[in-house]
């Protein structure tokens, strides 16, 4: 129904759901970190379905890289109003 990434940061039939630029302190920064923020209010209807994907490039062939270096990814779901982490899953 609607793709939300750095390109197309938001969804007018999903106010509510938005992605966020420059989220981290500049110190604490981490290149590759991305944030989707979701009002889960404005979400309530008899059936939603969030995916989450996480995209890859093949840089197998680049020699700067080191070895095991993007093995995984982390999803994070968060309250930022307490900063809470709800719950997380590593993907291999």
């Amino acid at each position: 129904m609607a793709t939300i990434n750095p390109f197309t940061k938001s969804d007018s039939r999903f106010p509510g759901i938005s992605f966020m630029d420059n989220f981290r302190d500049d110190k604490l920064r981490i290149n590759d970190d991305k944030k989707i923020r979701m009002d889960l209010e404005s979400l309530r209807s008899t059936s939603i379905m969030i995916v989450c994907t996480v995209k890859t490039y093949d840089l197998r062939k680049e020699k700067t890289i080191k070895e095991g270096a993007f093995d995984n990814a982390w999803f994070r779901l968060q309250n930022e109003d307490t900063n809470q982490s709800l719950d997380y899953t590593n993907i291999k």
